[in-house]
């Protein structure tokens, strides 16, 4: 959960593990580093180490956005609830991260209540507010980088990822140790989580509660899913 919660401690436990991901610093002096040395270039990412909901991340365009909305997105974070974990380290709040040109896809990566891998599911975002409009894919490269991610993490349950797909990669974005904004779609798909945990503490055997069902699945949140 800490490992999911932090954004820096997501980030160092990809690179432990050989995910690819973003390229991120902690500090505005070192990704001002990074930028002269032609290591990155703009734009860039800035947004709370400890975040929720979409909560202060903005793209900086150049050097002198760069500095006014890191100010702003520290601003922000001590105005929101973000501000109880930001707490744990305030100097040390605010993440710089590289840019991946990409499509986003989001992952519900489930495992038992022993830890052990069960079902990747993968979707694609057609539209993002909280996983507002997917679209449920059979994708194999995608799912592999989700069912290692979770091996490698041995959470409980359901890990929402967030990835970038691009032609020649799969980089990993972010990992919530939670049901996400984008599982009303996997269970739409034919995917049972909630059934399949009261099942295991209760010693039954599942049946179907693990399959998605209908692949290409194409929906909608709205006050119900459409």
């Amino acid at each position: 959960i800490r490992i999911c919660n932090d954004k820096w401690e997501t980030y160092q436990f990809c690179r432990k593990n050989g995910f690819l991901t973003p390229k991120t610093w902690l500090h505005l002096s070192d990704v001002k580093a990074a930028l002269e040395a032609g290591e990155i270039s703009y734009p860039v990412i800035i947004k709370p180490r400890w975040g929720m909901g979409s909560i202060a991340i903005y793209q900086a365009e150049n050097a002198e956005e760069l500095e006014v909305l890191t100010k702003k997105v520290t601003r922000e974070i001590f105005r929101s609830y973000l501000r109880y974990e930001s707490a744990f380290d305030e100097e040390e709040c605010v993440l710089f991260q590289e840019m991946i040109h990409g499509q986003e896809h989001g992952l519900d990566v489930i495992h038992d209540l022993d830890g052990a891998w069960q079902l990747t599911v993968v979707r694609e975002k057609i539209a993002m507010r909280s996983g507002d409009c997917a679209r449920v894919l059979s994708d194999e490269r995608i799912a592999s980088v989700g069912t290692a991610v979770g091996k490698a993490l041995g959470h409980i349950g359901n890990l929402d990822m967030d990835v970038f797909v691009t032609e020649d990669a799969v980089y990993v974005l972010e990992l919530n140790a939670r049901f996400g904004g984008g599982y009303p779609f996997s269970h739409l798909a034919g995917v049972n989580l909630p059934k399949a945990i009261i099942k295991w503490l209760s010693g039954e055997a599942l049946t179907d509660e693990l399959v998605v069902k209908k692949t290409g699945l194409y929906a909608q949140k709205d006050i119900r899913m459409i």
